[in-house]
């Protein structure tokens, strides 16, 4: 399959969503790449068109943001600089303002206390360990 082919065929996917909606979740990203991994496409190859012909058409996909969200957290962790309620806080912000009212704080919550449990991100506990804020986080968002 050529890369004309998988992005006419992204486009048709695109073309069928209802007007006015450009905003793809992951599920819906998940299921356009298996299509395209099904005709025989590599994963790298289908994800850079998809990304390509959403730019290019002003559609936002959810993983790009989390992407940037994670981005914004690893270089805050770098060096061994702790996360702090502020930052946690500055990137839910960051994300809400980039998918407006599709997903619930509490979602965006159980979104970057998984990304920063995945990577061990070091948390910043307050002093003396007191404030244990990010349990306190977890705890509402439902991360066990």
């Amino acid at each position: 399959m050529t890369i004309e082919k998988v992005r006419q065929d992204f486009q048709d996917r695109l073309d069928a969503r209802p007007a006015g909606d450009r905003y793809l979740d992951r599920q819906w990203e998940r299921s356009t790449l298996k299509e395209a991994l099904a005709q025989g496409v590599t994963v790298d190859i289908a994800r850079q068109a998809l990304i390509e012909l959403c730019q290019d058409q002003g559609f936002l996909l959810e993983s790009t943001v989390l992407r940037d969200a994670r981005h914004r957290l690893s270089v805050r962790a770098a060096g061994n600089r702790e996360i702090d309620e502020r930052e946690f806080n500055d990137v839910t912000t960051f994300i809400r303002e980039k998918l407006g009212d599709r997903l619930q704080e509490g979602e965006i919550h159980r979104m970057l206390c998984e990304i920063i449990e995945d990577n061990q991100y070091p948390i910043n506990r307050g002093v003396f360990g007191r404030d244990n804020w990010f349990a306190r986080v977890k705890e509402v968002a439902g991360v066990v």
